[in-house]
């Protein structure tokens, strides 16, 4: 009967604890999911921190294919309405010292330029370039008294607004002088002035 007793309360124990768990193993898994607490913690902010920096790349990225787009546009634009420019080296045997001297020539300058220094070579003269200097017409009489000069200037690229008030000033000058000189005269006057 003893033995009874002592088997009904085992079993009794075995019902009441059988969901027990050791001490040790309680800490020991106490402690582990503190710590992937933690590392979970972790990896959340890290994870919004590149989302929010996948969010900013991928609008980048949006911006640069849309520009990407209007400049390839922009560009098979002008490709289709651009002129096209000729094969300046093929000038080079033309040239006396051939392909490099040619490039020493050429290198840098634009269209204008290039021919301009062709020009030059193939006629032995140097040209001066027109938007720098300008040549004037002489001292004959045929020429206008204030134009009258020997040689060349240089071109000063008045503007369409200079030439106007420069304009209005010899008007202005000449009308408070009262002046009965011919214009061509007065004009020659002001400018030496």
């Amino acid at each position: 009967e003893e033995l009874s007793v002592k088997s009904k309360e085992l079993r009794k124990m075995q019902c009441h604890y059988q969901d027990v768990v050791p001490r040790a193993d309680f800490d020991r898994l106490t402690r582990k999911h503190t710590q992937l607490n933690k590392t979970h913690k972790l990896l959340s902010s890290t994870h919004e921190q590149l989302r929010d920096q996948y969010d900013t790349l991928l609008g980048i990225y949006e911006s640069a294919v849309t520009e990407r787009d209007e400049l390839r546009e922009e560009s098979q634009t002008l490709r289709r309405s651009a002129t096209p420019r000729p094969d300046w080296n093929r000038v080079a045997e033309f040239v006396e010292g051939g392909i490099a001297r040619w490039r020493d020539l050429s290198m840098g300058k634009t269209s204008d330029q290039i021919v301009d220094a062709l020009i030059s070579e193939l006629t032995g003269s140097q040209l001066a370039s027109s938007s720098e200097v300008i040549d004037c017409k002489g001292t004959e009489n045929s020429v206008p008294v204030y134009l009258r000069y020997e040689g060349s200037i240089r071109n000063r690229r008045l503007g369409k607004n200079d030439i106007l008030i420069l304009i209005n000033d010899i008007w202005k000058e000449k009308q408070n002088e009262d002046n009965q000189e011919s214009m061509e005269v007065f004009v020659d006057k002001y400018f030496k002035d």
